[in-house]
């Protein structure tokens, strides 16, 4: 058992430091947003972004400070400050500052939006 010192401590505890901690590290080297993979179509991406290869973005604007994880798609919505866990899916909205859990559904929705595993939030 070895002790490491630490340059930095993020906290993840509440959404609000959560996302803070994401964008330190999309800051800090996790941004990916000029060597993904991620099918995008009629998009924008705006940087700092961390874009799984599979993912899927349509008609929408994505960045800055998103995650877009494995499996996930985004069609005609806009992500920012937000952090889409994986298999998810997010139509027709606009997040900011959301912690969305994994296999998702998000339709219609405006604003921020902090949802867990296996959900819908369908307007």
């Amino acid at each position: 058992f070895v002790t490491e010192c630490m340059a930095v401590w993020q906290d993840c505890g509440v959404p609000s430091t959560h996302l803070a901690t994401n964008r330190w590290l999309l800051e800090h080297g996790s941004d990916n947003s000029q060597v993904t993979f991620a099918r995008q179509v009629n998009s924008t991406i705006a940087p700092p972004v961390y874009l799984a290869d599979d993912a899927v973005i349509e008609d929408s604007v994505v960045g800055p400070y998103a995650v877009v994880q494995r499996g996930c798609r985004v069609l005609g919505s806009q992500l920012r400050d937000t952090i889409l866990m994986a298999d998810s899916v997010v139509h027709d909205s606009q997040l900011h500052d959301s912690l969305i859990g994994e296999r998702v559904e998000v339709k219609g929705y405006r604003g921020s939006l902090n949802i867990g595993d296996d959900c819908q939030a369908v307007k």
